[in-house]
């Protein structure tokens, strides 16, 4: 639940899981990342690994030129 875990939120540094409530050592086996997928929206990925790197593409949604 949202209310069972620590993360950082320094401006202009990268999220980082403090503490997950009733886990002890594992927050540090967790990786963060921060999304922006549009103007005026924010979004997160936490993945259960260290040091994985993710990729976010952006689809353009206009119809095809024929």
């Amino acid at each position: 639940p949202l209310d069972a875990f620590e993360v950082t939120l320094t401006p202009g540094e990268d999220a980082q899981l403090v503490h997950i409530h009733g886990h002890s050592g594992t927050a540090k086996e967790w990786t963060l990342h921060s999304l922006t997928p549009c103007p005026d929206y924010v979004g997160a990925v936490a993945i259960e690994r260290e040091g994985v790197q993710v990729t976010c593409w952006q689809w353009d949604e206009q119809e095809p030129e024929i």
